[in-house]
Order: C-alpha cells, then structure tokens, then sequence
C-alpha cells in the first residue's frame, strides 16, 4: 500500500507492520514490528524503536535498507497472531 502525501497523518499511531529486510548475506526475513511511527509530516521520514538487538534491526543497520508493509485493516488479526 502506498499512501498518498498528507495522507498518513491518519494512521498514527501506527499499527503494527511487517518490515522485510535481507542480511549482508542475501537472507531475507520479514518481521512484525509495533513501534514505528511517521515523522516530521509531510516528509516521508520515520521513526522505528527497539530495545533488544532483532535480525531486522541488524540488518538494517548493515544494508541501510529496507520495506514497510502496511497490513490492510481486514488483516488485523493474521498479523496479531504474528506477535
């Protein structure tokens, strides 16, 4: 999904996403995430937080990249099983 600029403001909080990432390595993984959050509107920035070290946290910080999947609303409770 991709939002249109001014629309995001409409999501916050966030709800909890899938963020996939692929290692140094070539390993991909997808991974729910619940504390993330739009910032400095209208940019496209955000704000994502962890308190423990995750394979997605660390392969961000390796690769510098990447995906934020947005689960539509009717998928609320596949995702939350995730968790």
């Amino acid at each position: 999904m991709i939002l249109a600029p001014r629309k995001r403001e409409h999501i916050i909080p966030m709800p909890v996403v899938l963020i996939s990432t692929m290692s140094g390595g070539g390993v991909k993984n997808a991974a729910p995430w619940s504390n993330i959050t739009p910032i400095l509107r209208p940019s496209d920035d955000i704000v994502l937080g962890s308190w423990i070290k995750r394979d997605t946290l660390i392969d961000i910080r390796t690769t510098k990249e990447f995906v934020i999947n947005v689960p539509a609303a009717g998928m609320a409770e596949p995702v939350n099983d995730l968790l």
